[in-house]
Order: C-alpha cells, then structure tokens, then sequence
C-alpha cells in the first residue's frame, strides 16, 4: 500500500479567533484526509489586538519555531505548508522558514489568506525576498482578482476560495418579529474594519429620528471595549446599541439571522475574502 504524502504544515490556529486562523483549521482537516500531517503551530499572539504588534517576545518564538522546522525538515518531507504573511514583519519571517525549506530541497505551497504582496514590491528588499521565496513553488490565492498578488514571481498558482461550514446555512428564516430596523457589526474591534464609520452613519440616522437597533460583536482589537463604550455615549447612542463581546459561530449564526442589515464597510488594506461576510451571505 502506498504511503500518503508526508507534509508540514506551518499554521495560525484559534485562538485567537479571525480568519486565517479559521480557515487554516478546515485545511488542516482536508490535509489530514490524504497525507500525513505534522502541525507546527504558529501562535504569536494570545488576543486579536495583539497580531499586528511587534514584541521582543515573538520575535524569540519566531526563531523557536524556525529550529523546530529545521528539524521537522531533516526528516525529509514531501512538501510544507504554510499560511504565508504578505505584509509586514510576519512576512520576513514567513520568508525564513520559506527560504529554510528550499536550500533543504523541500517543495512549499504557500496559502495567502490575505492581499499585500503587491504593494509591498517598491521595496528592493521585500521585493527580492518575494522573487526568491515564490520561485518555484505553488501559491494558493482566494479568487481571480487576486492573481495580481502573485504577477511576475515565477509560481505556480491555484485558486481555492474560502468557505464555510454547512451549520452556517442553517439559517433561522422565519419573519423578524419588531418593526425596529436591526443593524449588525460583527467583526473584531479594529478601526480599519469600519466600526468608527458604521457608529458615524448610526449617529446621523438618529440626528435623522430614524429608528434602529445597532448589535456589534467582535474581540478587542486596537479599540478597547470601555474605548467603544465611550464613542457610543459621546454620539449619544447608548439607547441605540448593544455590544455582545467576542461570539462563537452559534451567535453569530443568531445575531446574522435577526438582522435586516450587515455593515462591514472595511479599509483594512490586506482585506481579501473575509469570511464574515460569506456568513452574511450564507
């Protein structure tokens, strides 16, 4: 009997809770299904707020889990996989254990949950380590418009979308009992996402004498729950808003089935497929 595939795979997985972290759990199942998998687990963070932030703490993590993969890749597997950082410092460090598993002659297949290569080129060093780390090797992208990420980096390309469970389909359809326009925010706390601008039209919808029900969940991101508590009364909004704190997908399920509308209005610039809105949609 032949034996499976013998893969690495180098992961973010909850928690803390977004979606890269979530799909990278669904690949790992369908991985698990034909190969035999080793997960090394890259957890650099305890809390969403804490991803983007730069401490000395994981910067020694970081190198923890390079001598980790140097290990694992002694062992001579078929392939790593690898949910690659397209910005920022994680992508340096994504762009070690990459270049690692390549002078060791091991195939890598790249998963870009996210957009940023692109811009990241007018940098000579960023973009030297894109050429040199993508060479050869298989991407896999989220969608079409997204092949641009990928221009010119002599890769091979796959497109698989991101998706969701069947429980998400399960929606309660039935009519939504109150004549209250219900609005709904579900993300983590994070300004580029667009709490600041859905609070913003909430305040001039009451300016207005339009009645509605705003619902926001989501973890604490760079806006603190008491910092949200406070831009909520400051717009005299109290009587008009409900913070549910972080929700897991059985909430999420229900506030997306009481809705009548799904804000998500995003200018985080890495936004690619973001799973809460396949959510909406489902």
């Amino acid at each position: 009997m032949t034996k499976p595939p013998r893969i690495i795979a180098l992961v973010q997985l909850p928690p803390p809770m977004h979606g890269a972290a979530t799909m990278n759990e669904r690949a790992l199942v369908a991985l698990r299904k034909i190969c035999d998998v080793t997960v090394l687990e890259m957890r650099f963070a305890k809390n969403p707020r804490d991803i983007a932030r730069m401490r000395l703490g994981k910067l020694v993590m970081a190198l923890g889990l390079w001598l980790k993969l140097l290990l694992a890749l002694r062992r001579k597997p078929d392939a790593l996989y690898i949910c690659f950082a397209p910005t920022g410092g994680a992508f340096y460090r994504d762009c070690l254990y990459v270049m690692t598993a390549k002078i060791l002659g091991i195939a890598t297949i790249l998963h870009l949950h996210g957009r940023g290569l692109q811009a990241g080129r007018g940098h000579w060093l960023t973009a030297f380590l894109q050429r040199h780390a993508f060479a050869g090797q298989t991407a896999i992208i989220l969608g079409k418009a997204l092949r641009n990420e990928i221009d010119g980096l002599q890769c091979r390309s796959k497109i698989i979308a991101n998706c969701l469970p069947d429980t998400a389909f399960k929606i309660n359809h039935d009519p939504i009992s109150t004549t209250t326009p219900r609005l709904l925010y579900l993300s983590n706390l994070f300004r580029s996402k667009g709490i600041d601008d859905v609070l913003a039209a909430c305040a001039i919808l009451k300016q207005r004498n339009i009645d509605f029900a705003l619902d926001t969940a989501g973890a604490e991101g760079d806006l603190s729950t008491c910092e949200l508590s406070q831009l909520i009364h400051n717009l005299n909004l109290s009587d008009h808003c409900h913070y549910h704190g972080p929700v897991d997908a059985d909430i999420r399920t229900k506030l997306l089935s009481n809705a009548n509308l799904f804000l998500f209005p995003s200018s985080y610039p890495n936004e690619a497929q973001p799973l809460v809105v396949l959510e909406a949609m489902a």
